[in-house]
């Protein structure tokens, strides 16, 4: 196993975890950090499979043979995608809007988790990367259950429900208070029950409650960048 990567818990080691009375040792409740990742050429081919699908459907014409192509190419399994230019400028924004507020310095982060998928880990290093490196450095682990949607679980659901709820009980268990994710619009939506994804690279808040194992109350929005497509949190 990769240093800083941490697997899933079998259910006999979960069972054990939950009888143990250390399960909250930080509290019942934990203040969690929600970034989104910047845009992906994944994100950028959905979009355009979106438009020529609402084209055809509304009849205004026929698709262009790049969104018949970026169709075609959905059909790829568990794709691991790397960021669209506009990701990369999205990304750099971002940083140097929260930079502005000293926020990621001054948070209280303890601990930086990020899906296994390469554009949360390129998001997560050049969002948390100042304070996940050198002396002091905040302790950063990839954890698998936090990974996307993949394609067949849009149409069975069961297998990604059970990562999340997983993802759900490994959070409890931790015995840090203030923790940073990152990670991807459909696994968020579904993880705090939101009507829309996030904006590509927005940065939320939310209250985890270890004894429920779920987030309680409304997430609260940070920051966003203006360089992020409305269209695409809809997706």
């Amino acid at each position: 196993m990769a240093s800083g990567e941490e697997q899933p818990l079998s259910g006999a080691e979960l069972e054990s975890r939950a009888k143990s009375p250390t399960i909250v040792p930080g509290g019942a409740k934990k203040r969690i950090i929600l970034v989104r990742h910047a845009e992906s050429t994944e994100n950028v081919k959905i979009g355009e499979f979106k438009t020529g699908w609402d084209r055809l459907s509304s009849l205004e014409g026929l698709p262009s043979a790049s969104e018949m192509w970026a169709g075609m190419r959905l059909l790829e399994f568990d794709t691991d995608s790397e960021l669209s230019a506009l990701g990369k400028r999205q990304l750099d924004d971002q940083c140097a809007r929260m930079a502005e507020s000293s926020f990621i310095k001054t948070a209280g982060i303890e601990l930086v988790v990020h899906s296994p998928l390469r554009r949360a880990r390129e998001t997560c290093d050049a969002v948390f990367g100042s304070i996940t490196s050198g002396e002091g450095a905040v302790p950063k682990l990839v954890n698998h259950d936090l990974r996307e949607c993949k394609p067949m679980e849009h149409m069975y659901t069961a297998p990604f429900q059970a990562r999340i709820d997983r993802f759900a009980q490994w959070l409890a268990m931790r015995d840090e208070t203030t923790i940073a994710l990152v990670g991807h619009g459909q696994h968020f939506k579904r993880m705090l029950k939101l009507e829309h994804k996030f904006y590509n690279v927005d940065v939320w808040e939310g209250v985890f409650s270890s004894t429920q194992q779920k987030f309680v109350g409304e997430p609260t929005q940070l920051f966003r960048t203006p360089l992020a497509r409305a269209s695409e949190a809809k997706t």
